[in-house]
């Protein structure tokens, strides 16, 4: 299992911008999904904690208990991430939206079944495409795009977010 440290630096890789300067180390790119995607799942806990958890448990936790406010879940949900799982019965390999992952039962995936059960569903992989390219600045007459991210705690580490919300609009100018 890949942890969230490992995500994280997959998505920066990806980014279509070059890295920021230290001196910028909290900027973030909002025309890049990967920049958005990756500086949000980078408020997640702590090092030690994304070091060692995997972004597949954080979406699991989820999927068991939907009061749990995960970050994981609203970074790949604004990244329009699509999820493989794997069909533990029958061997198959299925491609999921993170929306089609949000409505299934808790009961579809593995671990879900009593003792003695084998079968459900796991998640192997997750894609996250970059969003067609729009320029990160509006031209005249032309198009931009925007995605931003938001975690509000009681404090800026190792804090549950009071509110998480995550947006991603085209603007385009006369």
């Amino acid at each position: 299992a890949r942890t969230l440290s490992e995500l994280i630096a997959l998505l920066k890789q990806r980014q279509h911008t070059p890295p920021l300067p230290q001196t910028e180390a909290k900027t973030v790119d909002h025309s890049s999904v990967f920049s958005v995607t990756a500086a949000h799942l980078g408020l997640i806990a702590n090092t030690q904690v994304r070091n060692a958890g995997s972004w597949a448990g954080n979406l699991g936790i989820f999927n068991r208990h939907q009061d749990f406010p995960s970050d994981a879940v609203l970074a790949l949900t604004l990244a329009q991430a699509s999820l493989t799982v794997a069909d533990l019965t029958t061997g198959v390999l299925s491609a999921l939206s993170m929306d089609q992952f949000l409505q299934l039962p808790s009961e579809a995936f593995l671990g879900a079944h009593s003792a003695g059960q084998a079968g459900g569903l796991m998640i192997v992989a997750v894609t996250v495409q970059e969003s067609p390219p729009v320029p990160a600045r509006p031209t005249a007459g032309g198009r931009s795009l925007v995605t931003e991210s938001f975690k509000i705690c009681v404090r800026e580490h190792n804090a549950h977010a009071q509110v998480n919300a995550g947006f991603s609009f085209v603007l385009e100018t006369p």
